[in-house]
């Protein structure tokens, strides 16, 4: 969700093997670790570029936008479409994290079931503890910048969309990404 380039699934994976990561906040402290780092060595392929590459990818995923950051929490019911809906109705991750039931309930997308698993997950004392480590290294904090108000004035603004077919210069996620700034 938070777009690492050269962090996929099967680097993951063998990270986490090999103990070079545990959790998400090892991950974008990594630059600060570095035993950790040289054990990247045991990655076939991996010199000092890929290593260099990997923490530069990492440092810009910082500035990702918050929708992305909620829907890379992982908290029930909340994927991406729910994460865009969050971050545009709250403005910030504090302010998802201490909306309440009510709060939640008033939004159109948002149901009984899906409040409560929002609700329940904010309030866990493992999640309040990394959000405020996430905080303190400044993930989630600015994102990068979204245009509100052209999309307001499009032509597109709150139609919705089904992208069906094969599309023959760009991928149905590229699609939605450019119906969704259209607004």
């Amino acid at each position: 969700c938070m777009d690492i380039e050269g962090m996929g699934t099967s680097v993951v994976k063998k990270l986490l093997k090999e103990e070079i990561i545990i959790d998400i906040l090892s991950v974008y402290n990594l630059k600060d670790s570095p035993d950790r780092l040289a054990r990247l060595n045991v990655l076939d392929g991996w010199g000092d570029k890929s290593v260099e590459n990997l923490l530069a990818s990492i440092e810009k995923s910082k500035a990702r936008p918050i929708d992305r950051l909620i829907n890379g929490l992982g908290i029930p019911q909340v994927g991406s479409k729910m994460s865009l809906v969050l971050a545009e109705h709250f403005g910030s991750l504090e302010n998802v994290s201490c909306a309440s039931s009510e709060e939640l309930l008033n939004i159109p997308d948002i149901g009984p079931k899906t409040a409560l698993c929002i609700v329940t997950f904010f309030s866990q004392e493992q999640t309040k503890s990394l959000l405020a480590a996430l905080e303190s290294l400044g993930i989630g904090e600015k994102g990068e910048e979204k245009v509100v108000g052209a999309a307001i004035n499009s032509e597109f603004f709150g139609k919705e969309f089904v992208i069906t077919g094969t599309l023959s210069n760009l991928s149905r996620a590229e699609a939605a990404k450019i119906i969704q700034e259209l607004g």
